[in-house]
C-alpha cells in the first residue's frame, strides 16, 4: 500500500499537484435489491485518499468537455433536427426526450439496453 501511495505521489508531484493524504482509495458494494437475482454495485470512495485532487482535476476537465460537446450538438440540432449527445443526467432529462418525440410523432419504438459490462476493465 505504502508503495502505490508513493507512486500517486511522484506522480503527482510531475504535475505539482498536491497530494495531503496518504491512504488508497477503497471499494465497496451495495446489493441491487430490486433484482430477480441479486446483483451488486459498486462505489469507489476516495475522500481521504492519495487520488482526491487528481480525481477532483480530472472531474472538472470531464465536465468541460461534456459541457461543450452538448453546447456543440445543441447548436447542430438546430440545423438537423437530431442529436448525437445520449449522455442523461436524471430521469427527467430522459422524460423530456420522450414527450418531445411523442408529441412530434417521430418514434415508431422505444428500446433500452443494459450496459452492466460496459466499465468492467476499469
Amino acid at each position: 500500500e505504502e508503495d502505490i501511495v508513493k507512486d500517486h505521489v511522484s506522480f503527482c508531484s510531475k504535475f505539482k499537484i498536491d497530494v495531503n493524504d496518504r491512504v488508497l482509495p477503497f471499494i465497496h458494494m451495495l446489493p441491487k435489491f430490486h433484482k430477480p437475482v441479486l446483483d451488486f454495485r459498486y462505489i469507489a470512495a476516495g475522500i481521504k485518499s492519495s487520488t482526491k485532487q487528481l480525481s477532483k482535476i480530472l472531474s472538472g476537465i470531464l465536465t468541460l468537455i461534456d459541457r461543450n460537446v452538448k453546447r456543440m450538438d445543441n447548436f447542430q440540432f438546430k440545423f438537423s433536427g437530431t442529436s448525437g449527445y445520449w449522455i442523461v443526467k436524471n430521469k427527467d432529462s430522459v422524460c423530456s426526450k420522450l414527450n418531445y418525440l411523442n408529441n412530434m410523432h417521430y418514434a415508431n419504438s422505444i428500446r433500452s439496453f443494459d450496459f452492466k459490462k460496459l466499465y468492467t476493465n476499469l
